[in-house]
This record gives structure tokens, sequence and C-alpha cells, in this order.
């Protein structure tokens, strides 16, 4: 029965490290799918890293110009909201500097409460104060003369989805190829927008809500809303139509298992977009911008804004339209629309296209069951090696395809999935070989005890026998042939071998509790290794092998057990051997290191791994190469440990130098000899 359930738990110690790593790579998978927020958040993440790597160069060329209404405007014209007299005069600067178009990242909900007449209307009824008013009355109106510039030049005024009170107003009209896209937007609901005066006034309205990613950063604006069963643009889209002078726009949507806007076309531009109608913004370090100040005293170059479709918002803090980007924790609002449009009208769009997911999942998928495939095969290092391998060429080609494509591939989240599938499937392993060895370590103790006890109980009778058999020999009892004489040197060699098999057996016992004896006398490596080299001569050629003896000149002797430091060589010199294959060589080799003399055994074999060398001269972690398992080679595992013990009760140290398929060198020392 306990060798059934041994044979069970060593089939299932075998299995656990592809069980557990082929079900980590499903948990992988299905959870790229999924897609919870965690996942989103390294996805994300890789593109942030693409992004930074790479923000989008500065164009002096490009038409897309930037007013801020920041610290130092406000300190200058004056705090925060602005008669509309001063917005009107910024428009009347930008409409003689010969801008085509103008995005206003403001909405006015309320009149000018700053016009004269609104100001007299808040006086208390004092004597004169009517007369006041009609003076007032016949002076302009603060919002008349924001609507009069707003007509000087396209216009488009923002406007805030959200608990507005109204239905946002709408400019231009949307041709729909393929189902209705309103069906794939969430309902943005109503809207807060500008007094009716100016809404009329301006060629154009927009959306400039944007909604952050879970982690509050920027990294796609919506170009399309829905509210009710209608399509709005975003203030991107629609500065970007009054900058083109065209009418409406065109959108693509795809129904099936897609479900999504595809793209939204504006003049000659198309704009890809996902699922909800967003498109990502490639953000720029050096944006093109100017404070507002400049522009309204005039300090601001004319020229500068020839052409220009220019986006005009708040930067200052106090005004609160900072947002989160890839490249930094305060950006204005109005530079992330402004971004957007920069690069739509430089016709290079980041995209994220309808394949990238499934060749992500391809690439996890293939990743992940080669580290469980190979693993177990290769051993930690070289499989290491391989993932690394193909991060090293993935990550280049995201960036390449991000570079000359402007497409967002995610190398990050498959690499993480095989780096979880590489440690679990490592540590199952672990886990599994260790108490395979803690198993075999009781299995150990009960059979060393065992044999301890039948060694000693058989020493006695195999004596008894060879003392019998010397007599006989001698003709106590009567003579003797010469064939029995024979027979008896037979009986006698035999006897003898086995009495030396006990004697190893007891002091591998008593190496274990600690017992072991050392007859320790003045040892010389000219006179050791040359007799043990021609022991092992014949099994070396009959292999192929050449065994070679390198010895250092005038060598002092060593204080050491002969039997015991033989029986360590012959171990090593046996496992040299049966490493390496035909035609190959193996060195043994004694040379003065100091207060020591060095013994080496090399071979130029199969090499051991790195990640395997800590847990050669343990008991039973035998190295699990593929070439011993090719040739059928065997062992007990305790070799090596043996090795170790006997030469630390000699006051030596041991290791091993060895590098995969090269071959390795077992080295120990042993103190030399005081005269």
């Amino acid at each position: 029965m306990w060798s059934r359930l041994g044979r069970a738990w060593e089939a299932v110690s075998l299995r656990l490290p592809a069980a557990a790593g082929a079900l980590t790579l499903a948990l992988a998978l299905t959870a790229r799918v999924a897609e919870p927020g965690w996942v989103e958040r390294i996805r994300l993440s890789a593109f942030d890293l693409l992004i930074t790597l790479e923000p989008r160069p500065p164009s002096p060329d490009s038409p897309v110009r930037i007013v801020l209404v920041d610290e130092e405007s406000l300190s200058r014209v004056g705090p925060w909201p602005w008669p509309r007299t001063v917005h009107a005069a910024l428009l009347e600067r930008l409409a003689a500097g010969g801008s085509r178009a103008v995005a206003l990242d403001f909405v006015f909900p309320r009149a000018d409460r700053s016009s004269p007449a609104a100001l007299v209307a808040a006086l208390p009824p004092l004597p004169g104060v009517r007369r006041l008013a009609e003076r007032a009355a016949a002076l302009p109106d603060h919002d008349a003369l924001f609507a009069r510039a707003l007509r000087r030049l396209p216009v488009a005024l923002g406007f805030a989805f959200g608990a507005g009170p109204a239905p946002p107003p709408r400019k231009a009209g949307f041709g729909v190829l393929g189902p209705d896209p309103a069906q794939f937007l969430p309902d943005a609901g109503q809207a807060v927008v500008s007094i009716p005066a100016l809404s009329v006034a301006a060629a154009g309205a927009g959306a400039f809500s944007v909604f952050p990613e879970p982690d509050g950063v920027v990294r796609r604006i919506p170009l399309l809303f829905a509210s009710g069963s209608g399509l709005y643009p975003s203030l991107v889209l629609e500065a970007l139509r009054l900058y083109f002078g065209e009418a409406g726009y065109q959108v693509r949507a795809v129904g099936g298992r897609s479900k999504s806007v595809e793209w939204v076309r504006v003049g000659p531009r198309f704009i890809p977009t996902g699922a909800e109608g967003r498109a990502w913004v490639h953000y720029s370090r050096a944006p093109n911008t100017v404070p507002a100040w400049r522009v309204l005293e005039g300090a601001a170059a004319p020229e500068g804004f020839k052409d220009a479709l220019v986006f005009v918002g708040a930067a200052a803090t106090l005004l609160k339209d900072n947002v989160a980007t890839p490249l930094g924790a305060a950006t204005p609002g109005v530079v992330a629309h402004a971004e957007l449009a920069a690069q739509v009208l430089d016709g290079r769009v980041l995209s994220r296209p309808d394949w990238a997911p499934g060749l992500e999942l391809l690439y996890m998928l293939g990743l992940g069951a080669g580290m469980v495939l190979l693993l177990p095969r290769l051993g930690a290092a070289a499989c290491a090696g391989v993932g690394l391998g193909a991060c090293v060429i993935v990550f280049p080609l995201s960036w390449f395809a991000f570079h000359h494509a402007g497409w967002l591939l995610d190398p990050l989240t498959p690499s993480a999935a095989a780096a979880a599938v590489y440690a679990v499937v490592s540590a199952a392993a672990y886990w599994g070989s260790e108490a395979q060895r803690r198993r075999l370590e009781v299995l150990d103790a009960v059979k060393d005890e065992l044999i301890a006890t039948v060694s000693h109980d058989l020493r006695g009778p195999v004596n008894a026998m060879l003392m019998v058999t010397d007599a006989i020999r001698m003709g106590v009892y009567g003579p003797v042939t010469e064939k029995q004489v024979q027979n008896l040197d037979l009986l006698q060699a035999s006897g003898h071998r086995l009495t030396h098999f006990v004697s190893n057996i007891l002091d591998a016992a008593k190496i274990k509790a600690g017992r072991m004896e050392l007859l320790k006398q003045p040892l010389k490596a000219e006179e050791l290794l040359p007799s043990i080299a021609d022991l092992f001569g014949l099994s070396a050629r009959a292999k192929g092998v050449r065994l070679e003896v390198s010895l250092e000149p005038g060598l002092p002797a060593v204080l050491a057990d002969r039997e015991k430091i033989e029986q360590v060589i012959n171990n090593l010199l046996g496992n040299a051997l049966k490493f390496t294959p035909s035609g190959g060589v193996v060195t043994l080799s004694a040379f003065s290191d100091g207060g020591v003399v060095q013994f080496a055994v090399s071979d130029t074999g199969y090499g051991i791994a790195a990640e395997d060398v800590p847990k050669l001269f343990r008991k039973f972690a035998q190295v699990d190469l593929a070439k011993q398992r090719e040739t059928a080679i065997k062992g007990t595992g305790l070799g090596l440990s043996i090795c170790k013990e006997v030469v630390d009760a000699h006051g030596g140290k041991i290791w091993v130098k060895s590098e995969k398929d090269k071959g390795s060198s077992f080295l120990f020392t042993l103190p030399v000899a005081t005269a």
C-alpha cells in the first residue's frame, strides 16, 4: 500500500507544475477577456509608456494655437469671471489676426451682470437711479457686444453635459453609415448651455466634457455624445468642422458583436474611434500656447494666428480646469482638446485596431503555454531567457507600430501573465521536488537503520566464513588440491569484497550519525592520483573518453584518510566518465593553493544549469538532465552528499564550476600535512 501511495504522490508531483501553470494561464486569459479594472490599468500603463517615450513632436507649422487664461492673465486683466467685453475684445484680436476658426472652452449660462443696465438694476431705489437706468439702457449690452464679436468669425461655443436644465444646441448634421451610432453611446443627459443670445450668434456648439479613465488620467476624448435620441459633437469635432468650412459630419457605426462607432469624418479627415466614440490623444510636451493677456494687449504677433484654429480655455489653478495626462498631472483641459485637433490636422491619429486584442491574446497564450511546456524541460534559467527574449522582440515591435502607424498595442499585459505563469510553475516544481526529497529522506532514515543493523549482523558470519576458508586452505583439516585452493581463493576474495561493502555501508551510517572514524596520515597526490587513474583507464577507453592526469611538481603531502579520499575521487571520477560523451576529455589534477592542496576532476560533458548547482550536494537532489534521460543514466543521488561529508570531516571544502553543455569541474581542498 505504501509503495502505491509513494508512486501516486510521485506522479502528482510530476504533473503539479504543468497543471498549476495551465490553471494560471487560463485565469490570465479569462481576466484579459473580462478586463477588470486592474487589467485595464496595466494595459493603459503600456500605452502611457509609449506616449511618454515618444510624445507628439512639436510642430511650429501646426495651425492649432492655444490661448490660455492663466494666473498672470487674471492678475493683469482682472478676476474671473471676466466681463463679456473682454471676451469680445479677445475675439476681435483673433479675427484681426486672420484666425480661421475659434473654439471657446467656456460656457456662459447667465447674462453678464457687469453690463451697465444690470449694474444699475442691482442698485437700491434711490433718487436719481431711474435717470441712471435710462442712461445705462442706452449703452451697449455686454452680451450683445460679445454676440457681435461671435459673428465676426466662425466660433464654436462650448457646453457641458451633466445635470443641465436644457437640451444642447446643435449646429451641424450627421450622415450615418451603418446602424444608428447613438445606441452605442452612453446617454449624456441634459446640458449646461450658454444664454440664447450667444448660442444663436455662435457658428458652432460642442461639448467640452471629458471622462478620465478609472485612474483619473485623460487619455481619450469623446468625439460624439448621445442625448435623448440625437447625436451631438464634441468641441474638438465642432472646431474642426468650422476650420474646414463643412456643414456636417459622417459617422460610421458597426453592429453585430462589435457594436461600436468605427470612425468619424470631418472634412477630409477620418478619425478612428473606440466603442464609445472616443479618440486617443497623442500629447506633446510643448503645445503652441500663448497667455490671454498677451493677445488682449497686442503683445502676441498677429501673424501667429493667420489661418489658425485657436482654442481658448482656462489654465489658472483657481479655475479648476486642469486634468491629468500621461505626461503630467496638471494639464489645462483645453490643451487636451487642442492636442487632439492638432494631431487630426497633422494627419496622424492614434488608434487601437480592432484586431489588437485578439493578437495580444494569441501572444499571451503562446508565451504562457511556452512557459508551461518548456520550463520543466529547459530549466528555470533557460526558460526565463526564452521569455525575456520574447519580450525583447515584442516590446520594440509595439513601439515600431506606435511610431510608424500610430497603433496602440499592449505587450505588457501578456508579458505580465507569462511572468505569473513562470513564477507559479517554478514554485510548484520546487515545492514538488522538496516534498519528494523530504519523503525520500524519511525513507532513507528507515533504510539506513535497517542496513546498518543488517550489515552489523552480517559482518560476524562473513568473518567466521573467512577464518574457516583460511584454515582449510592452510591444510588444517587435511591436504587440499590445487583446484580446491583456487576455489578457496575465489571464495576468500568474494568474502573480502563483501566485508569491504559492509564496511562502506557502516561508514555511511556513521557519517550520517556524526561518528565517522578517520585514519589520517600524510598522503601524496603524485602517488594517489595515478593509481586511481589506472583503475579507471579501462572504463574510459571502453567509452572512448580520454583520461588525463595533471600534477603540479613538488606538491606537499596532505593529512588525510587515504581510503576515504580514494572514495571521494572514485565517486567524482565515475560521475565524470558517466556524463561525458564519447570523444570527450576527463582530467584529474592537483595543485598547491596556499596552505591547502586543491584536487579537481574536470570533464567536457553535459554540464549543469546554474539553478541546479546549489542542490548538487544534497541527498537525493539529482539534476534533471535531458541528456541523462536520453542515455538512461541512473544514480541514487547519494554520492556527492557523501563526498561533501568526507571532505568536510577533513577540514576541506568542495564545490563545482559548470556551464551548460560545456562541462563541469568538481574541486575540493585538503589541508597540507605539517612537519
